[in-house]
C-alpha cells in the first residue's frame, strides 16, 4: 500500500477477556503486523431509554506509527427502524471526563447487578422483621448460599 490511501479492516477479539477486563485482539497476526495503527473496540455500556438505545464504546490503541490518541470514546444512537445514514449520524466522540464518568457509572451498575440477589434477600428480610446486623447475616448466607463475608 504504497499509494498514500487508507485502509480500514475490521478483525475479531477473542470471547474471553484479558485479566484488565479487555478484549484480546484474535486472528492473524498479518493484520496487525501490516497495519500502521490498530485499536481494540470494548462495549462500556448501553443505555435503554424509550425507543433508543444509547451505546458507549472505548477504543484503546494497541499499534501506532505517530501520534494517535491512546483511548478514544464514542457513543452512538441505535433505534427501531432506524436508517444506516442516521445511526452514523448519532454517533459523537467523547472527552476524557466523559468516558471516565461513563466507565465508572458502568462499573457501578455491574456492581448492583452482581450484587441483586442478595440485597433482595437482605431487603426481604429486613422487611419481615430481621432487624440485627447478625441475623441478617446468617439468615441471607441460609436463604442466599452466598458467604456471610458477602452478605
Amino acid at each position: 500500500m504504497s499509494a498514500g490511501g487508507t485502509l480500514i479492516t475490521l478483525a475479531h477479539t477473542n470471547k474471553h477477556v484479558g485479566a484488565d477486563g479487555k478484549s484480546i485482539y484474535s486472528g492473524t497476526s498479518d493484520i496487525v503486523d501490516d497495519s500502521d495503527c490498530c485499536f481494540i473496540i470494548d462495549k462500556i455500556s448501553v443505555d435503554e431509554r424509550f425507543d433508543a438505545t444509547t451505546h458507549s464504546v472505548e477504543y484503546t490503541n494497541i499499534k501506532a506509527r505517530g501520534y494517535v490518541s491512546s483511548k478514544l470514546g464514542f457513543t452512538y444512537e441505535k433505534s427501531p427502524g432506524q436508517e444506516y445514514a442516521a445511526l452514523l449520524d448519532s454517533v459523537k466522540r467523547l472527552d476524557g471526563n466523559c468516558l471516565k464518568e461513563i466507565k465508572g457509572k458502568a462499573k457501578i451498575q455491574a456492581e448492583l447487578e452482581e450484587d441483586a440477589e442478595i440485597t433482595r434477600t437482605i431487603l426481604a428480610l429486613i422487611k419481615d422483621g430481621t432487624v440485627t446486623k447478625t441475623k441478617i447475616i446468617k439468615e441471607a448466607h441460609e436463604i442466599s448460599g452466598e458467604s456471610t463475608a458477602r452478605a
